[in-house]
């Protein structure tokens, strides 16, 4: 018999621990992959609530400019009135 004749317990458990490892293995490469996606969920997210206010923002930026044209406009007709 040569030396490197293993038991088939052996063989069996070796085949058996394999197969433990390489699950904890995909487990923790779900996990992580998991973690990964929530926070680029959560990331989104933030994108899409900063991009909502600056259109927010942005509109009323456009509505104080024209309110600030139609007062310079009505300011500028009554000056025109009383200088006529």
């Amino acid at each position: 018999m040569s030396a490197l004749s293993i038991r088939l317990t052996h063989k069996v458990m070796a085949i058996g621990l394999f197969g433990l490892v390489g699950l904890v293995a995909f487990g923790a490469i779900y996990e992580i992959g998991s973690f990964s996606q929530d926070a680029s969920r959560d990331l989104a997210s933030r994108a899409r609530a900063i991009a909502d206010l600056n259109k927010q923002l942005s509109i009323e930026m456009l509505e104080a400019r024209r309110n600030e044209k139609n007062f310079q406009q009505r300011r500028n007709e009554s000056y025109a009135k009383a200088h006529a």
